[in-house]
């Protein structure tokens, strides 16, 4: 009877509120529309430091760049919340885990963004989400505009582990919007593993190409 009720309220919310491409807002069942998915890249394989696995659904670039600055800039959180359908998807393709690790913003981004990107991109995975467990360190710096050596300078110590005994023995994975140089995640790693955990995957939605 539940389920019978169900259908038709399902049919009348997407009557009233379809689906859209996440990057041009065209009308779409799929994340991104026909013309948009034309523009998807896979990443080519790449590995952070210490961690058993990384991964990333596409290239930054086209319509995957447009769709997560519309999610970032434009707060866009719908947007958000079809990116994470992709991300669920990229995740169970990934070893197992038993815990999603979203990187945490400086605490100067989180309030002028209103949102951690990373971890809207993460809340579809079919596992528990614990956003308490890594800080940004007082003082750390935000990475965007940052390149190769300053970047990896930026990021030194830039976590604080708020919640070891959530991670002792875990099989950690840690989500991240965009992976550039590798550095931001490969700290988080190093905490993380520091901080008593059995293991830690890196899934990001774009990899920057050549980073």
């Amino acid at each position: 009877m539940i389920a019978a009720l169900e259908r038709p309220l399902e049919g009348l919310l997407r009557l009233l509120w379809p689906s859209r491409c996440a990057a041009c807002d065209a009308l779409s069942e799929a994340v991104f529309c026909r013309e948009c998915s034309f523009e998807l890249r896979p990443p080519p394989p790449f590995s952070v430091e210490g961690a058993t696995a990384a991964h990333a659904c596409f290239l930054y670039e086209g319509a995957a760049e447009r769709a997560l600055l519309r999610l970032k800039f434009d707060h866009r959180e719908d947007v958000g919340a079809r990116l994470a359908l992709l991300m669920a998807e990229a995740a169970r393709a990934l070893p197992d885990h038993d815990l999603v690790i979203p990187i945490p913003l400086t605490r100067r981004r989180l309030y002028t963004r209103g949102m951690n990107q990373s971890a809207l991109l993460a809340a579809r995975i079919a596992l528990p989400l614990a956003p308490a467990v890594l800080r940004r360190s007082p003082g750390a710096k935000s990475q965007v505009g940052a390149r190769g050596v300053a970047r990896r300078a930026q990021v030194e110590g830039s976590f604080i582990l708020a919640q070891p005994r959530a991670i002792e023995g875990r099989r950690l994975l840690v989500v991240d919007d965009v992976v550039t140089t590798g550095s931001t995640a490969k700290e988080a790693v190093r905490c993380l593993l520091g901080g008593g955990a059995k293991s830690a995957s890196v899934l990001a939605f774009l990899r920057a190409e050549g980073a």
